[in-house]
């Protein structure tokens, strides 16, 4: 090959080269537009509208807003009405609280005091909520402890349906929603006394802006390299030791993975543990996996019994009855039927690891006194997680921990009963419409 033809293709694959970087570098400075900073050294609070609270710039360091009533729900907002995907961050110190649901965050789409969506640090959670024609629903929520007197750097990213919110520079939460497509920028102040500082909005989410196709002028054509799908990495559940361990296992006896087909309920015999060794089961002539009565269960657990390492397949019929001191233990729902698992008898019943999808109504129903326990499981797409039975005001006693639930059609939990008691670690929500269902808020409690 001549020089002048390799001395021509350098050339050429150093302005394709140039092309792509130069692009590159127009799309990160589209990325990073800046629509709005505010750190309030200038003394006013000039171009912010407020409702509710007290409102001004004082000194606490440097100049800063502050929000000084713990009367209500306030709001400061700025920007244009049609701002649709964008961030807000923002510095956020809480100095004083009416209560422990009191908090202070950030606005997104706000379109007045009655319709927008926000990032709030409370004194027990974090979450991502909207408020649509006045009324409040959570769509995510966090455990959190939140510290007064401490800044927080909290910043709120909302880009089409999608809600993703971070505080101190780590994602926390995320949710989706099409209720309110754009609106202004905003600060929240719901019931306590706080303080605002460095504020920025820009306009468009980080790694969101598209990548233009160039087209190179030159002969040389790049050969492009293929991105991969990643594989998703399913979540491990872990496998603590049954609070009991009978030696004895109840017939049929399943092999090792495979499908068994059942026309009659399995019935597992006080002090005998069913192990399914993952066997999917299908029920047949049992049920439609609908929410009428009379379906019979797939399984049921007299006192003491346990189960552990199956599938339920569709149609779930009335799932698994529990008669108390039972362990389910790696039982997976594919599509909950009436209920995933009833509890009939008093006693403790363990619910860990596991999951359970479509259900139209409740996952859980707790039918006599019991503690109930459920650990590292997961629920998509239900009404419900757990409810006492309606109207019933005998007491249970529930612990969530390490649940993760998402689109959850009406609340995590309810009891109708003013003595039962919820408890709850390190249970994450996303789009949920209410958390908890029960006579008095003193019944919730955070451990």
């Amino acid at each position: 090959m001549s020089n002048r033809k390799i001395l021509a293709i350098v050339v050429s694959l150093i302005m394709v080269v140039s092309l792509f970087t130069g692009i590159g570098l127009r799309n990160e400075v589209a990325k990073a537009a800046t629509l709005l900073t505010d750190d309030f050294e200038d003394g006013n609070r000039d171009g912010w509208s407020t409702s509710n609270g007290s409102w001004s710039v004082v000194v606490d360091g440097s100049k800063v807003l502050k929000q000084a009533s713990t009367g209500s729900e306030a709001r400061a907002y700025t920007g244009s009405s049609d701002w649709s995907d964008y961030t807000v961050e923002a510095k956020v110190k809480v100095l004083n609280v009416k209560d422990s649901s009191s908090g202070a965050g950030v606005i997104v789409r706000y379109k007045n005091s009655g319709n927008f969506y926000a990032l709030v640090l409370r004194g027990s959670k974090i979450e991502i909520g909207k408020k649509l024609n006045s009324n409040w629903s959570t769509l995510a929520f966090k455990s959190f402890t939140l510290n007064k007197d401490t800044w927080y750097n909290v910043k709120l990213e909302v880009n089409g349906s999608k809600l993703v919110g971070y505080v101190n520079g780590s994602q926390v939460l995320s949710a989706s929603d099409l209720s309110i497509a754009t609106g202004k920028a905003g600060l929240i102040a719901d019931r306590c006394v706080a303080e605002f500082d460095d504020v920025v909005v820009n306009s468009s989410v980080s790694g969101t802006a598209p990548t233009p196709t160039p087209t190179p002028t030159s002969s040389v054509t790049p050969t492009p390299t293929s991105t991969p799908t990643p594989t998703k990495t399913p979540t491990p559940t872990s496998t603590p030791v049954p609070t009991q361990t009978p030696a004895v296992t109840p017939t049929p006896t399943p092999n090792t993975g495979g499908v068994l087909v059942i026309t009659d309920t399995i019935i597992v015999k006080s002090g005998q543990t069913y192990d399914g060794k993952g066997i999917k089961i299908i029920a047949q002539g049992m049920g439609d996996g609908s929410q009428s009565e009379n379906q019979k269960p797939i399984f049921k657990l007299e006192k003491g019994a346990n189960l552990k390492n199956v599938i339920i397949g569709a149609p779930g019929c009335d799932g698994i009855h529990c008669y108390g001191d039972n362990v389910v233990e790696n039982v997976v729902w594919e599509d909950v039927g009436e209920d995933a698992l009833t509890v009939k008898g008093e006693g403790v019943v363990e619910v860990i690891g596991g999951s359970a999808k479509e259900a139209a109504d409740k996952v859980f129903q707790l039918n006599a006194p019991c503690t109930f326990k459920v650990k590292n499981f997961t629920a998509t797409n239900i009404g419900k997680l757990v409810r006492q039975n309606g109207g019933t005001t005998f007491k249970v006693v529930i612990y969530l921990e390490d649940v993760t639930l998402n689109n959850v059609k009406s609340c995590v939990a309810k009891s109708d009963s003013p003595v039962s008691e919820l408890w709850y670690h390190n249970l994450n929500v996303n789009n949920c419409k209410t958390l908890f269902e029960f006579p008095s808020q003193s019944q919730i409690h955070q451990y």
